[in-house]
């Protein structure tokens, strides 16, 4: 076929073709990284309440003290969950007032409280929602 100032040009259509191309590709791909990332902030999250359960724990063996009283120095250090929010901490105690557990836990993405633990019996605890945490004895 000959060159031809015809048919040398880039038409409108060709690049709109482009254009839509690169879109889809976008459109598939950037969901795809949102999951992987929002994944990972999970795990961090999970991570990092092990660590402080246990440095609360540690606390609490070592020097028997209440991991509630423990609990503001910690979070002056700024532990905060991978969504910006504050770690929460709660000491469970039996009828006699003695501490029993210890719940770590975070908010999750949706930064709002799901998960509904108060006056139940440790049993009967578990996280909902897209809340994150654990429970720990401390007998």
């Amino acid at each position: 076929m000959k060159k031809t100032k015809e048919n040398q040009h880039f038409r409108s259509d060709d690049l709109l073709l482009s254009v839509g191309a690169i879109f889809l590709m976008l459109s598939l791909t950037i969901p795809i990284m949102n999951r992987s990332v929002e994944g990972e902030k999970i795990h961090k999250a999970k991570r990092e309440i092990r660590y402080m359960s246990v440095e609360l724990m540690t606390s609490h063996s070592t020097f028997g003290r209440d991991p509630a009283s423990v609990w503001p120095q910690v979070e002056a250090e700024s532990h905060l969950d991978p969504w910006g929010e504050p770690y929460m901490v709660h000491v469970l105690r039996d009828e006699k007032g003695s501490e029993t557990h210890l719940l770590v836990w975070s908010l999750g993405p949706n930064r709002r409280l799901d998960s509904d633990f108060h006056d139940k019996k440790i049993g009967a605890i578990n996280f909902q929602g897209d809340d994150l945490g654990a429970v720990y004895s401390l007998k």
